[in-house]
C-alpha cells in the first residue's frame, strides 16, 4: 500500500535502479568477450580490465559519493548517468575507430579504458545519490522497504541480460552496448 503512494520520485529512482541493474551486468557479462574480440586482449588481460569496472567502481564511491552531500540526490544522479552514458558510447563506438589493437598498450584498448573510468566515475555518484534518495523519499516506516526494493530491483535487473543473448547475437558486443547506452539515456530522462 505504501508502495503505491511512494513519491513519484522514489518510483523513478526504482525504475532506473531496474534499467542500471540491466545495463550493468549485461556490459559486464559481455566486458571480457569485448576486449578479447576487439581489442585483442588475452583472457587474463581482458580479466584485468573486468576487474579495473568492478573494482574500480568501489573505489569510486569512496571518493564521489561525498558529491551526493554536496550537489543534491538529482543533481548528482543527472551527473552520475550523464558520466556513465558518455562512457558506455565510448565502449560502443570504440571498434569502429579504425584504432590499433591487439595488446593492453594499444590505442583502442586506452579508449576502452577512458570508457570505463567514466563508467567507474559515474557509479562511484550513482549509487550512494540512489541510496539517499531512497532515505530522502521514505519516512522511518517506509525506509526499509525502500532499501530493499533498490537491491531487489537491481537483482532483477541483473537476471534481464539472461533474455539479451539473441540481441547480441544479431547486433554484435558492440551493438548491444550502444543498447545498453540507450537504456542509460532512459534512465537519464525518467531522473530528469
Amino acid at each position: 500500500i505504501d508502495l503505491v503512494h511512494a513519491p513519484r520520485a522514489l518510483w523513478a529512482i526504482n525504475l532506473t535502479y531496474l534499467l542500471e541493474g540491466f545495463v550493468y551486468f549485461g556490459m559486464v557479462i559481455y566486458l571480457g568477450m569485448y576486449f578479447n574480440q576487439y581489442v585483442g586482449l588475452d583472457d587474463q588481460r581482458a580479466g584485468w580490465m573486468v576487474g579495473v569496472l568492478t573494482s574500480g567502481i568501489t573505489i569510486s564511491m569512496l571518493f564521489f559519493g561525498g558529491r551526493v552531500d554536496k550537489w543534491g540526490v538529482r543533481p548528482a544522479l543527472l551527473i552520475s548517468l550523464v558520466f556513465m552514458f558518455f562512457g558506455r558510447a565510448v565502449l560502443s563506438a570504440a571498434p569502429a575507430l579504425g584504432l590499433a589493437s591487439g595488446s593492453i598498450l594499444t590505442p583502442l584498448n586506452a579508449v576502452a579504458f577512458g570508457g570505463i573510468l567514466l563508467i567507474v566515475i559515474g557509479y562511484g555518484m550513482y549509487q550512494p545519490a540512489a541510496y539517499a534518495a531512497a532515505r530522502q523519499f521514505t519516512t522511518p516506516a517506509t525506509a526499509n522497504m525502500a532499501y530493499a526494493m533498490l537491491y531487489a530491483l537491481m537483482n532483477l535487473g541483473g537476471f534481464l541480460p539472461t533474455f539479451f543473448s539473441p540481441i547480441r547475437k544479431a547486433v554484435g558486443i558492440s551493438g548491444a552496448y550502444w543498447v545498453y547506452a540507450g537504456l542509460t539515456v532512459l534512465g537519464l530522462l525518467l531522473t530528469w
